[in-house]
């Protein structure tokens, strides 16, 4: 039993490196067939990767492409040049689809080895027919 003939085409690559340096997502460029996306499912878009080694690298292109366009629009709106700029918004954006992280600095142990330096538990204990609520 054969499948549906796919609807892949091998100019969708350029497609998708186009519309991604524009800042689009994945799943706009799957989407939005409107503004000249593909017009196919997220699933479609991921089986593709898998079966056209070309499209897998222009996904990936495209995914660097994207994230040149948040950075710059990001530098252009620390500079003014974006008037009503949300910096909390870009900051979630980019963490959400670049990977970006608060940095998180590593603590120093200061326990030693024979306990003496190791922390002390220490409690809060009220007097007799008081309470610590």
């Amino acid at each position: 039993m054969a499948g549906r003939p796919t609807k892949y085409k091998a100019e969708y690559c350029e497609t998708v490196v186009q519309l991604m340096a524009k800042g689009w997502s994945k799943e706009e460029v799957c989407y939005n067939i409107e503004d000249g996306g593909l017009g196919v499912c997220y699933q479609t878009f991921l089986n593709w990767q898998d079966q056209h080694e070309e499209f897998k690298e222009a996904v990936r292109e495209g995914d660097r492409a994207s994230s040149a366009w948040w950075n710059r629009t990001g530098r252009t709106a620390v500079l003014g040049g974006i008037d009503g700029f949300n910096a909390t918004a870009w900051i979630f954006n980019m963490k959400n689809r670049f990977g970006w992280a608060d940095k998180v600095e590593q603590k120093t142990d200061h326990s030693s080895t024979d306990g003496s330096m190791s922390p002390t538990r220490i409690e809060l204990v009220a007097p007799k027919g008081e309470s610590n609520d």
